[in-house]
């Protein structure tokens, strides 16, 4: 007997698209969000050796201007 296609077959495939477009779409949205954390985690660690530099060298008013830098992180 052939195979007659019917709802069944479209809707697998319908399915099976959808899925992938839900995947690809969570993929790019988590790759996205690293690389965000990842500029913030680096912008963070630059602004935090500042402050570390500036105790080491006792330039306080540095200090406190890299400290104010460091906890408002635009």
């Amino acid at each position: 007997m052939p195979r007659v296609h019917g709802a069944n077959d479209y809707t697998s495939e319908f399915h099976l698209v959808l899925s992938s477009t839900i995947f690809v779409v969570l993929l790019v949205g988590a790759l996205v969000n690293w690389y965000h954390l990842k500029k913030e985690k680096d912008r963070f660690l630059e602004a935090k050796s500042r402050v570390d530099d500036a105790f080491r060298r006792k330039e306080y008013l540095a200090l406190v201007d890299s400290y104010m830098k460091v906890t408002k992180m635009e």
